[in-house]
């Protein structure tokens, strides 16, 4: 990648040119930092800040992640247990059970009636659930189906609120660096837009911009984005009264990283023992309904 940036620039484009020719490599906001520390001559201030806030931007992605990765891992493991039990375990030894004649307690026969329904269901299911992913899948490529999958993230209790919060503080943190630096405020909202990978905040920026176009305040514009943090919107406007929205922005984006802090760590101590007790639960009705049988099988004899 560097050395087709080296060739561009032999060639005569600008660095910031020779940049934005790598979309994938090089994000809007690098690109935009780049061009204006070439006008300004102080291109290493630039690409300083643009470092600091790609390493933010990282951070911030990496804390959201580790969040969210845990819980998903131990549910699908908690599946893959219970599945194992269901499909393998439990038919074995209700067939050692069923071979002595004696009467198995209801629970057990529960148990029992589940794994042979699911045995012989379980390709219908497999497939059914396969249909579903394809079908997610296939409208989750398009940009409306994007969009209404992400807004649907953002209203998922906890984890609606860890996405607005992320949302929110790389927005703020973004907006401090390109306007500290120079860049316009509709330059930076149009940047700003790029960086952000939920559909439903970047078409809010997208409006926000258009609004501000219209001669509309940034904080009115903001505002109407309910998806943000309702604090954004409000210090947009001190920004604006005082002149400072470069430090307003900054000072906004170290808060709502605070708070996220603080979710995601709430959401870690609550998640772990909700998914050892659910799992707990479903292992522990395994044993108890089999412990009963085989009670029930001493007893007869």
């Amino acid at each position: 990648a560097w050395r087709r940036v080296r060739d561009r620039v032999l060639a005569g484009d600008s660095f910031a040119d020779a940049l934005a020719a790598q979309p994938r490599v090089f994000s809007e906001l690098v690109v935009r930092l780049a061009r204006v520390g070439e006008q300004s001559g102080e291109l290493d201030v630039a690409l300083l800040r643009a470092g600091e806030q790609l390493e933010a931007r990282r951070n911030l992605r990496a804390l959201v992640v580790n969040a969210l990765v845990y819980p998903a891992l131990a549910v699908t493991m908690a599946i893959g247990v219970s599945a194992f039990l269901v499909v393998t375990v439990i038919p074995k030894i209700a067939n050692f059970l069923q071979a002595s004649g004696a009467e198995l307690p209801q629970m057990t026969q529960l148990l029992v009636d589940l794994s042979d329904w699911l045995v012989a269901h379980g390709g219908v299911l497999a497939g059914s659930v396969a249909g579903v992913l394809a079908v997610w899948f296939t409208v989750r490529a398009t940009e409306k189906g994007r969009e209404l999958q992400d807004v649907g993230l953002l209203k998922v209790p906890v984890v609606g609120r860890i996405l607005r919060l992320s949302g929110t503080a790389v927005f703020s943190r973004a907006m401090q660096t390109l306007l500290a630096s120079g860049v316009s405020l509709l330059e930076a909202l149009e940047g700003t837009s790029k960086l952000l990978a939920n559909r439903r905040f970047r078409r809010r920026i997208e409006t926000a911009q258009g609004e501000v176009m219209r001669g509309t305040a940034l904080a009115t514009a903001l505002g109407a984005a309910r998806e943000f943090m309702p604090m954004l919107s409000r210090m947009a406007a001190v920004g604006e009264m005082t002149g400072s929205l470069a430090e307003t922005f900054g000072e906004t984006a170290r808060y709502h990283e605070m708070m996220l802090a603080i979710a995601v760590k709430r959401f870690s101590v609550l998640i772990e023992p909700i998914l050892i007790c659910i799992t707990g639960v479903i292992v522990g009705f395994v044993y108890i309904a089999f412990f009963m049988a085989i009670f029930a099988l001493a007893g007869s004899a």
